[in-house]
């Protein structure tokens, strides 16, 4: 018995979809719509130390049960957003999600929001799913005065792209470098209360400020202004110069010139307490929290050696000097570059290159190991032996009056004359220091030196997208990556990929200058086209006996000359 005949299909019919074997239909998938997805959970907080994004780590369950809450025939939704509520004060806000891999019955949150929400490690916070609409607006009110649109608007730009969700009446907090912070109260959203800001562009305005907060804020825009403005004295080799400063402020020198594969010696001078900075940054100025080198002891002479094989003098276009008054002085500065660096040594200097030395009539005081004359030898001694005094330690030779303010350091080898020389000598050299990224350190110059290299936290302008954002933990970069120079976000942001207008190949953006190189090596070496041997043409020579290009014709020859053709140029030759 056959079948009877399939009808054709015609264009009015629907499509027949296939039948699974539970008799439904497999329709093309779609995305849920925000009521049709329920989930919810009351999960264990513990926090995310360090993470500024609002980025939540879920436990694997909650990804199955998601799945099975789906509708028929649906996905799940992106980006995947949620509504994190504290049941204790009905504070909620709104977060991504970063991974499912928080351990079970637990849930990983950001810092920054168990603080705003005041939630404690292993409280326990209601989850559940919401689908948010996409941002189209955002006004942002200020929390303080003071706020400059060069600092924070670079930088606003580069926090919201680890943000997925935005909530009304959350604070965001902008962090600049490793001592400043931008808070902004989020005051409207459009178009709901809550939104996602993928895939979208968002429209950005700041609330005015009263009028008190206003005129501090233009109070600090002039003193910014007149701080970046301010005078940069350029500095050459050998050229001593001669300044004062004033208690607690800056004064700085830059040097553009000096010979890379030499010593270079920086001295300072001063008749009071002034410090010396150095950093190779054109960014940024040396301070006394935040610089590469410095030389900041009590003593009246502060000098810092760097030789050329020095890592971070190697690639520096740039020197920066910056001198501190720690009060007020006089000062002397200048830059050599010796053969040899001056070491340390004590302030007598070497024994046998003191005056008259070994010279016949002269012998050695055994108080202040100074050469005088034999026959002066008796009074010389006894008015040394009562007035001055030689430390066993150091051998410095001071007055007796100022040996009980002479000390030496316990826990290194550096020695002073006053009290308030070995008071600061602690507070720099043996007070520990906490950097905000949670590295600890046993002296501020540690700490100022990881501030300006290696600092997670620290600002830069990244060479790709062009914003200012954390350099990222430079501990986890690659070798090629480290030889290249980049800083982790510089690594990861430099992976996209871009298309070569050359040779038409995809490469990653971190890669595009070395192959910059590659195309501008074959273009020089490749041979030169000879030119057309019309003289009066620049055009490449073409392909014939005549050596002319394909535009200048030939011109005819009076004479017929053995080996050439009868058209050949007549008077434009070279």
């Amino acid at each position: 018995m056959s079948s009877p005949p399939h009808d054709e299909l015609s264009d009015d019919d629907e499509p027949m979809y296939p039948l699974t074997r539970h008799s439904r239909p497999i329709l093309p998938p779609s995305s849920p719509s925000p009521s049709s997805l329920q989930w919810t959970q009351q999960l264990r907080v513990y926090p995310l130390p360090n993470d500024t994004s609002d980025k939540i780590l879920l436990p694997a369950t909650a990804l199955e049960q998601l799945l099975a809450s789906l509708p028929f025939n649906t996905d799940l939704p992106h980006p995947l957003t949620f509504r994190i509520t504290n049941p204790k004060t009905s504070h909620s806000t709104h977060v991504g999600v970063r991974e499912f891999s928080a351990p079970a019955d637990t849930i990983g949150i950001p810092s920054w929001i168990t603080e705003s929400l005041e939630i404690h490690s292993d409280d326990t916070v209601t989850v559940s799913i919401r689908i948010l609409p996409k941002a189209t607006r955002v006004k942002l009110r200020p929390l303080e005065a003071g706020y400059i649109e060069d600092d924070w608007k670079a930088l606003l730009e580069s926090q919201l792209r680890t943000h997925t969700t935005l909530t009304k009446g959350q604070i965001l907090s902008i962090r600049a470098g490793v001592d400043s912070t931008f808070r902004f109260l989020i005051d409207e959203l459009e178009p709901a209360d809550a939104v996602n800001l993928i895939d979208t562009d968002v429209s950005a305005e700041i609330e005015e400020m009263s009028e008190d907060n206003a005129r501090h804020t233009q109070n600090q825009r002039i003193q910014a202004a007149k701080q970046k403005n301010a005078e940069i004295t350029d500095i050459t080799i050998e050229k001593p110069i001669h300044g004062k400063i004033v208690k607690g402020e800056y004064v700085y020198f830059r040097m553009k010139q000096w010979e890379k594969s030499r010593n270079l010696e920086i001295t300072l001078t001063a008749e009071g307490d002034a410090d010396l900075l150095l950093s190779t940054s054109e960014d940024w100025k040396p301070k006394v929290d935040i610089h590469i080198w410095s030389d900041m002891s009590g003593e009246p002479t502060k000098r810092i050696s760097l030789a050329p094989t020095n890592v971070e003098l190697s690639n520096a276009t740039i020197l920066q000097i910056g001198i501190y008054g720690s009060t007020d002085a006089t000062f002397d500065l200048v830059v050599r570059q010796p053969d040899t660096l001056t070491g340390t040594s004590t302030a007598n200097g070497d024994l046998d290159s003191k005056p008259n030395a070994h010279q016949q009539g002269f012998t050695q005081c055994t108080n202040c190991l100074s050469w005088v004359p034999e026959r002066s030898l008796i009074l010389h001694q006894n008015f040394c032996l009562r007035n001055n005094f030689r430390c066993l330690q150091c051998t410095i030779v001071l007055p007796k009056v100022q040996q009980s303010s002479h000390w030496h350091c316990e826990s290194c080898p550096l020695h002073g004359n006053s009290p308030s020389s070995f008071q600061k000598h602690q507070e720099i050299e043996h007070t520990p220091r906490d950097c905000v990224c949670g590295e600890h350190f046993n002296s501020l110059p540690s700490l100022a030196n990881h501030r300006a290299t290696s600092c997670p936290l620290k600002i830069i302008k990244c060479r790709f997208c062009q914003t200012f954002t954390e350099q990222g933990d430079l501990s986890a970069l690659g070798m090629a990556d480290m030889l290249s120079g980049l800083t982790a976000h510089e690594a990861d942001c430099g992976s996209r990929t871009i298309e070569c207008h050359v040779c038409g190949r995809r490469l990653r953006l971190k890669e595009m200058s070395v192959h910059q190189q590659l195309h501008d090596n074959e273009r020089k070496n490749r041979a030169e086209p000879r030119n057309c041997r019309n003289i009066n043409c620049t055009r490449p020579r073409g392909e014939n006996v005549l050596g002319l290009c394909t535009v200048c014709p030939p011109l005819p020859v009076p004479v017929p000359v053995p080996g050439l053709p009868l058209f050949f140029l007549f008077s434009n030759v070279d």
